[in-house]
């Protein structure tokens, strides 16, 4: 299996009624070219769960560290926005020219939802 991609939703005056993707052991990735993205996550398992959000830049040779987010059971978090500079990279494999990767440590009873902001515009 891969690294699978998460669709981005649009937030709405409406009202979105965003869907949930399962995490799975290979990870999601979604396009980040917006630069407005954030990530909820939901935690229905029986313990904590690390979200790891990879940072791929370097500073004078040195690995900036992944963004990790501690999500105690039965709660959920809001991460993101994610500055292009430190989180966004190409996935040639999905098609993404700036994609913000995702892992866990365990994948029972995580989900989450990409959503961008929608637009401002009448």
């Amino acid at each position: 299996m891969a690294r699978a991609a998460l669709t981005v939703q649009t937030t709405v005056r409406t009202g979105l009624n965003q869907s949930y993707t399962a995490a799975i052991a290979d990870g999601h990735a979604f396009d980040n070219s917006s630069k407005r993205v954030f990530l909820h996550i939901k935690n229905a398992g029986g313990g904590a769960v690390v979200v790891t959000i990879d940072c791929p830049k370097t500073v004078d040779g040195l690995a900036v560290p992944d963004l990790q987010v501690s999500v105690p059971a039965g709660e959920e978090r809001m991460i993101g926005p994610f500055p292009e500079d430190l989180y966004s990279q190409v996935d040639s494999a999905l098609g993404i020219d700036e994609a913000v990767h995702i892992d866990t440590d365990t994948q029972t009873g995580i989900s989450y939802a990409a959503i961008q902001l929608g637009s401002l515009s009448y």
